[in-house]
């Protein structure tokens, strides 16, 4: 929650009019709850939900033990990064930040 109140909107308004596409999956919660945490914190980009939390099988697939949890995907659907840096990371205006990288 703190990744979606304090980064997250910062670096969706970064990349929103770049060929950049983000995919937001909860699997913590039920389907009430994240209808409900979707109105309350306005998130942008494609939202999904995968309950079950470790057991399901997005978590198991991808190897997600934590959240909050980012991978990075290139133009070409393959997995750059299984666990990218955290929102405040990816950010970072720097030359060696990963989301640029992908760009070029």
């Amino acid at each position: 929650i703190y990744d979606i109140e304090n980064h997250v909107p910062d670096l969706h308004k970064r990349y929103k009019d770049k060929e950049v596409v983000f995919i937001n999956i909860c699997v913590d919660s039920n389907e009430k709850e994240w209808k409900n945490a979707l109105a309350k914190y306005q998130l942008d980009g494609i939202n999904l939900i995968a309950e079950g939390w470790a057991k399901n099988p997005v978590c198991k697939m991808y190897n997600i033990s934590g959240i909050p949890h980012y991978i990075l995907i290139d133009k070409n659907g393959k997995i750059a990064n299984n666990n990218a840096p955290l929102a405040y990371e990816l950010n970072n205006k720097s030359d060696n930040n990963p989301i640029d990288q992908l760009l070029k």
